[in-house]
């Protein structure tokens, strides 16, 4: 979860073609309940995990904040100082780009499925569709690929051109497409 949380962070500064992150700072909500043992064994896995996704990205957690709550949460917020050409905006996009996708679609459904798995009402109408083994297939896949940098597409981005970008998160594929092409200038 903390390579995850750190390449989320990371993940906007790379959609809008940002290579390099000056500054990463780390959130963390202790869950207050969980017991002393299991603190001790999670929170340095977590922060772990999302140092070494910062030190692949090139870059260092500097600070942060703890605070005890009943959830266990980990983010932050990663920061830099760039000239505007380096920037790659939504509103920039022009009628005959062609979408690219970095990532696949559906880890959010992967996700919710492994929880359906112990919920009968509803993994009895997944399970007509999907078995047990592919439901952590997919939780895993997911993982993997929520957990990857995607650095290098920001890269590419600039090595081909890239006119507006805008990473998928909630608003789905098609909230996303609606965004480019409700903000492009031209």
């Amino acid at each position: 979860m903390g390579k995850i949380a750190c390449a989320s962070i990371l993940s906007g500064l790379y959609a809008h073609g940002v290579t390099e992150c000056d500054n990463v700072l780390l959130v963390l909500g202790v869950s207050s309940k969980l017991t002393e043992k299991e603190r001790d064994v999670v929170l340095p896995l977590l922060v772990r995990g999302f140092r070494e996704a910062a030190a692949l990205a090139g870059t260092s957690v500097t600070g942060g904040q703890t605070a005890l709550n009943p959830w266990l949460i980990i983010g932050g917020c990663g920061t830099s100082c760039c000239h505007p050409a380096e920037f790659i905006s939504a509103e920039n996009a022009v009628v005959g780009d062609v979408l690219v996708l970095t990532k696949p679609l559906g880890s959010q459904v992967a996700v919710s499925a492994l929880q359906w798995l112990e919920q009968p009402e509803r993994w009895n109408r997944v399970r007509l569709v999907v078995g047990e083994e592919d439901v952590h297939k997919a939780c895993h896949r997911a993982r993997d690929s929520m957990a990857r940098l995607n650095r290098t597409a920001a890269l590419l981005m600039h090595k081909y051109n890239a006119h507006g970008a805008t990473d998928v998160r909630g608003g789905g594929l098609l909230g996303h497409a609606q965004l480019l092409a409700r903000t492009q200038k031209k």
